[in-house]
């Protein structure tokens, strides 16, 4: 079973463990409602190091696992991700600042404003998005 994610806090992960960083990355705002976003690290360029060090360790002993075993683990990991969703789609509305009606459904095909003389209720006008 997926655990459910706190999309309030946020931390880098190196190395199997949180880390905390040494400083705050910039304030970021609801664009829509002017809301302040949660907190988002700001990583050093040691963070950076020690997590390509984790990676390069990790891939020593990940290259010895049976594929059946490495395709499970990737399997789960989707399933985490569909299992928080929801909660995905919230964080990222608070971003950009447009509804979730708006973000792209991997579940079904996309469907493109038909009008072209007027700009679809996500603020884009297709006609510009055509080729």
């Amino acid at each position: 079973m997926a655990a459910s994610l706190d999309f309030t806090t946020f931390s880098n992960v190196i190395d199997g463990k949180t880390s905390s960083t040494l400083g705050k990355g910039p304030q970021n705002v609801n664009p829509s409602t002017l809301a302040v976003n949660p907190d988002l690290p700001l990583s050093t360029q040691e963070d950076a190091n020690r997590a390509v060090e984790a990676a390069r360790k990790a891939q020593a002993s990940w290259v010895k696992v049976p594929w059946r075993e490495r395709a499970e683990a990737i399997r789960n990991f989707a399933h985490a991700i569909e299992v928080n969703a929801e909660g995905f789609a919230k964080l990222i509305t608070m971003e950009i600042g447009k509804p979730v009606s708006c973000l792209p459904d991997h579940r079904a095909p996309a469907k493109p404003n038909t009008n072209t003389n007027k700009p679809s209720q996500c603020g884009q006008n297709t006609k510009y998005l055509q080729a």
